[in-house]
């Protein structure tokens, strides 16, 4: 057989090599961001992200301008692509929008407008304020703010000529923080010092102060982590090179915050640098300005208090090198910044050290440093955030006299060697056996958790397919009924009363890792029982087996029919070769006596259209042991246009070369999402 028309033409779609590591995708930073401060403020959320670009630093300092917020969602091919860039509706230039995080709960997008912040002194900080956005997919197409509505601002009752409030946002329900600070000036320039966290409850529509949380430490609020009955602020004493920091745990119940801990540690100074919580695991940085930082592990006990659980330093110390300067825990990860931990001498260099944790135990597994080098200062790991999937370091080197970079890193994570392999919703995609090439399985998790099987194969030299759906448990598929059809007609002459769905057996499928399986098959019908091993030929567009853990944009694929034509459809995937959406389309469907027939074509999308030139149909092998590719022989059948209406419907305009079929078009209507796809509108959206 012409592997090169037949399924194993597949084969080119075979999966990349699985690692453990991040690896660097591409630097976001827009023409111009480069030379400010792109990448100031950011926040990721799940397959959400958002950056900031405030137009408040660079060399020189840039013009009085309205800060922006770029947004972006991850796409089929991985990478993260912008949709619509955000400002304050009657923005003040120099407002710093965006600085220095964003907060995302549901459908409610809050943005500090962090005015007073500017390198330069300029800006207000009485007209800091928090931006209030609803997502609404509708508004403002094509414009600043598409899909974000403004609903309102809010300001805290303290902020004046020195006092702003911004920098960081959390909501938890309907209790949103946020930061306060005092603009204070040092050595010639202009800084914020957090002195408190202002806290607004969420009634209807309506956000309220209900209070201002400080404490007399320094820097109180520099970091805090909202969590669903705690809030834990960050007060690392940085003014004053000896300050030894600490952290402070409140309890809250309603609108009430009781001090509960004062948690310290050592000898490193600066404790509460940052902070980030996983449950009931939290990592704390003591950046020890002028000496070696650290980062220090609590684990809350049953009660509710947090205890020292362990400390983190890098292999190789050195003074001043902000180790703990940022840090993010992250599914199984934990990442942490260091500023200099590259160099600290002029032009300093950072590193981002990556460690994968069980419970409070930490295994360095990579040392990250910036892609492009840089002739001044680079400030990697600045800032840190991750989805655990997709990891973003901010490099916002331009206030050192060296240029700003947000650069994106993404990981392949392998099942773990400890832990028995389990199929996931990710699972989907088509598979064969390579002594086996003509022949193959479309596998489908579907959202409810169970798997769609379609095997396409042979029996006397002609196509047959069969159809199975069953439940998964752990790395194993069950098909305790496998069905087979006919009676059916190709087109127009379809009859519904002639369909039979027939029982023909079972069918096990087990999956050693997210590539590699084995099938086991059970005939009632006379074909015998076997096995054989499978291995992968593709994956959905976007979906990593094993690794991806939000649902991402693929609308076109999944399975589709015409409820008058029960029996036949559509099986419809996306896949992803070389950074293109690349169509996989199988017809099961009859001839036009009755008897079963696939179709197999791969094409193109444009827009909302899949287009395959050449459809073609398999025939001449046998079944199961008697099974020879080399008796398979592929032929062209005709073309066909598909063309979405929305998400859910779909016309196939069809045109065969053999006259017995002719030209024309049947509607279906969407029968299955895919398991961690969702489509956003349309099915090209991305």
């Amino acid at each position: 057989m012409n592997r090169a028309i037949a399924f194993c033409a597949l084969l080119v779609m075979a999966p990349l090599t699985i690692q453990a590591e991040f690896q660097f995708v591409e630097d976001l930073t827009p023409p111009g961001g480069e030379l400010e401060d792109f990448g100031l403020g950011a926040a990721i959320f799940g397959n959400e992200l958002f950056v900031a670009w405030p137009h408040g630093f660079g060399n020189p300092a840039p013009a009085l301008a309205c800060g922006e917020v770029h947004y972006y969602r991850k796409g089929a091919a991985g990478k993260f692509e912008i949709q619509s860039v955000l400002q304050a509706p009657n923005c003040i230039p120099g407002d710093m929008f965006g600085a220095s995080n964003m907060a995302l709960d549901g459908n409610t997008l809050v943005v500090p407008a962090f005015s007073g912040l500017r390198g330069d002194g300029q800006g207000s900080p009485a007209n800091s304020r928090l931006l209030i956005f609803e997502r609404d997919d509708g508004y403002a197409e094509g414009d600043i703010n598409a899909g974000w509505r403004p609903r309102g601002e809010l300001t805290g009752s303290r902020v004046g000529s020195n006092r702003a409030i911004g920098g960081k946002v959390q909501i938890q329900g309907d209790l949103l923080a946020a930061q306060s600070h005092v603009m204070e000036s040092a050595f010639g320039f202009r800084f914020a010092r957090a002195d408190g966290i202002y806290l607004f409850r969420r009634q209807g529509e309506t956000w309220s102060e209900i209070a201002h949380l400080t404490e007399s430490t320094d820097f109180f609020g520099f970091d805090f982590e909202l969590t669903a009955d705690q809030l834990i602020v960050g007060a690392p004493e940085a003014q004053t090179f000896g300050g030894a920091g600490k952290v402070l745990v409140y309890d809250r119940s309603g609108d009430v915050f009781s001090l509960r801990q004062t948690l310290t540690a050592g000898p490193e100074r600066n404790v509460g640098y940052f902070l980030t919580v996983d449950d009931n695991l939290m990592a704390v940085g003591a950046v020890n300005l002028a000496q070696p930082g650290a980062v220090f592990l609590f684990e809350r006990d049953a009660g509710g208090n947090w205890q020292a659980a362990g400390k983190l330093t890098p292999p190789v110390r050195a003074n001043n090198d902000l180790y703990g300067v940022s840090g993010r825990l992250v599914d199984d990860l934990l990442v942490i910044g260091a500023e200099n931990g590259l160099r600290q001498s002029a032009p300093s260099a950072g590193k981002v050290y990556v460690y994968r944790r069980s419970g409070a135990d930490m295994a360095p597994v990579q040392e990250l440093v910036a892609p492009l080098a840089s002739t001044a200062s680079d400030v990697f790991g600045g800032a840190v955030l991750s989805n655990g999937t997709d990891l973003f370091v901010k490099a916002v080197g331009t206030p050192a006299g060296g240029v700003s970079a947000f650069y994106h890193f993404q990981r392949e994570t392998p099942p773990s060697l400890e832990e028995p392999f389990e199929i996931t919703l990710g699972h989907s995609g088509l598979f064969y056996n390579p002594e086996r090439s003509g022949e193959g399985f479309m596998i489908d998790t579907l959202p409810d958790g169970r798997g769609l099987m379609l095997w396409f194969t042979y029996h006397e030299a002609a196509p047959m397919w069969l159809l199975a759906i069953g439940p998964i448990e752990d790395n194993t598929m069950f098909l305790n009924e496998v069905f087979t059809t006919r009676g059916g007609r190709f087109g127009p002459a379809f009859d519904q009363a002639l369909y039979e769905l027939i029982s023909w057996g079972s069918m096990v499928l087990e999956f050693d890792d997210c590539d590699n399986g084995k099938v086991w098959y059970f005939s009632d019908l006379g074909f015998g029982d076997g096995s054989f091993e499978l291995s992968r030929l593709s994956n959905i567009a976007g979906l990593r087996c094993g690794e991806t853990r939000q649902p991402v944009i693929n609308g076109f694929s999944g399975g589709f029919f015409n409820p008058s034509r029960a029996g036949e459809g559509l099986q419809v995937h996306i896949t992803d070769m070389e950074g293109e959406w690349v169509p996989v389309v199988y017809w099961p469907t009859y001839d036009t006596d009755g008897n079963q027939l696939w179709l197999f074509g791969m094409g193109r999308t444009e827009g909302d259209s899949i287009l395959i030139d050449e459809l073609q149909r398999f025939d001449g092998a046998s079944f199961g042991n008697q099974f020879d590719s080399a008796d398979v022989t592929g032929s062209r059948w005709g073309s066909a246009r598909i063309d979405f209406d929305g998400c859910d419907d779909l016309t196939i305009n069809y045109q065969s070369d053999l006259v017995e079929y002719g030209s024309g078009g049947l509607a279906m209507t969407r029968l299955y999402q895919l398991g961690q796809t969702t489509c956003n509108g349309s099915p090209s959206q991305r």
